[in-house]
């Protein structure tokens, strides 16, 4: 589809369509899977999505990943998170290098959902950031230790998606779990990587990009809109299917 599709445009006047989308799209991909998988909700911010995985036939594990402190706080305090047996709440930044620590980190004072590595959001006048320290973790140490495998990974970084997935080589080999993420026109820039290298790294794990309309990533059509997925090749038709029935649907 090209870009002036016409749900581009319904999405930017009601940016929600999207966050309903994938939770259509996650529903529906997850109930074909035959026995019980763990989830990753990397940003879990206020735990929308979050609540939603633990209602999930099947879903035995979710692990919500969250730097900033007070929000990951709010998480443990609330319903299912509590006695932490569905759910696990992880106070760190997810990135690629399993012996990195700590890292410093952009928490957002203004807008706390904006917080991140490298935020996108750094240079918008209206969004105020504080430096501080957060531990650090990838995914594949986060879940090393899951009874079932992943099945599904959300990630809402505000820029730190690419090295995210560079930091779940492990769970992409083993589990081969479908993906949605943030998708910033400006997070290569910011976040050091090119076009060429986002691709590779796909390519390289056999698995291919997929923006939102439901069509094969490329260069051109890599940024029609602010989220993307990927798939393992394997599973590429089905998803891309049913991205363009739920766009279809909306259109």
């Amino acid at each position: 589809m090209p870009s002036s599709h016409p749900f581009i445009k319904i999405a930017r006047e009601n940016e929600d369509i999207l966050e309903d989308i994938m939770t259509e799209i996650y529903r529906e991909f997850l109930s074909y899977e035959a026995g019980p998988f763990s989830i990753v909700d990397g940003g879990a911010h206020m735990g929308s999505h979050t609540f939603e995985f633990t209602k999930l036939k099947g879903c035995s594990r979710v692990y919500a990943i969250e730097a900033n402190r007070d929000l990951a706080a709010s998480l443990l305090s609330r319903g299912p998170m509590r006695d932490g047996t569905k759910v696990q709440v992880i106070a760190a930044a997810v990135q690629d290098d399993p012996a990195v620590k700590e890292l410093s980190f952009m928490l957002s004072t203004s807008h706390p959902g904006r917080s991140g590595l490298n935020s996108i959001f750094k240079e918008d006048p209206e969004v105020s950031f504080a430096q501080t320290v957060v531990p650090a973790s990838t995914i594949d140490l986060v879940v090393r230790d899951r009874a079932d495998p992943v099945r599904f990974i959300k990630l809402d970084l505000e820029g730190g998606e690419y090295n995210a997935i560079r930091g779940s080589a492990d769970v992409m080999l083993i589990d081969r779990p479908i993906f949605c993420m943030e998708n910033s026109v400006y997070s290569p820039e910011y976040n050091g990587y090119s076009s060429g290298e986002y691709f590779e790294m796909f390519r390289s794990r056999k698995y291919t990009p997929i923006t939102f309309l439901g069509e094969v990533m490329t260069e051109d059509n890599m940024f029609d809109l602010w989220y993307a997925w990927t798939a393992p090749d394997e599973k590429v038709d089905m998803l891309c299917d049913l991205l363009r029935r739920a766009i279809a649907r909306r259109v």
